[in-house]
């Protein structure tokens, strides 16, 4: 499933790291702007935050357990 118009809704949860700069563990809600239902999708990051530079190292779609 492809989307290409997310809206960004709030953060459900971030963990964070101290390792040479921080890294965050962060869970948020998103919604297809295009979808009729206007229900979310919950999405997880993965962000290392140095100090030259600021990378995201994944961003996916959660899956369920």
């Amino acid at each position: 499933m492809l989307h290409t118009n997310l809206e960004f809704v709030k953060v459900v949860k971030v963990n964070l790291s101290g390792v040479a700069g921080f890294l965050y563990y962060i869970t948020f809600d998103v919604r297809d702007a295009a979808a009729v239902d206007g229900g979310t999708m919950e999405f997880q990051a993965c962000v290392w935050d140095g100090i030259a530079h600021t990378e995201v190292l994944i961003s996916r779609l959660k899956t369920s357990t």
